[in-house]
């Protein structure tokens, strides 16, 4: 009965533990090999958190307007915004970039 609200949440937990492990994957090469050597990881992680954080924000309106209303539902909704506002980048360069990588490697980088 509640799958579609159960299935956005899991969805939202999934993609926060993706940024999240690709994060920490980054800050590892970072330790271990230098920013520089790790600047096309830095670059991956960028854009897919900028790609991710609006869908993440819409379906956390969306299982919230299914399960509040009136005042409440304000009250969450501007919960969400303040959890997910941030800096957008400028995602097409860094793809650029990276494909660019891809391209003079002639293989994934990653």
């Amino acid at each position: 009965k509640e799958q579609e609200v159960l299935a956005k949440i899991a969805d939202i937990v999934i993609e926060i533990f993706a940024m999240e492990s690709g994060l920490l994957r980054t800050l590892k090469i970072i330790s271990n090999d230098g920013e520089e050597k790790a600047k096309y990881q830095i670059n991956a992680v960028k854009v897919y958190v900028d790609e991710l954080i609006p869908r993440i924000e819409s379906w956390a309106k969306q299982v919230i307007s299914y399960v509040e209303e009136g005042d409440m539902l304000r009250t969450q909704l501007a919960g969400i915004k303040k959890l997910a506002r941030y800096q957008p980048i400028d995602a097409v360069t860094l793809k650029r970039g990276i494909a660019d990588r891809i391209i003079d490697l002639e293989s994934y980088p990653f």
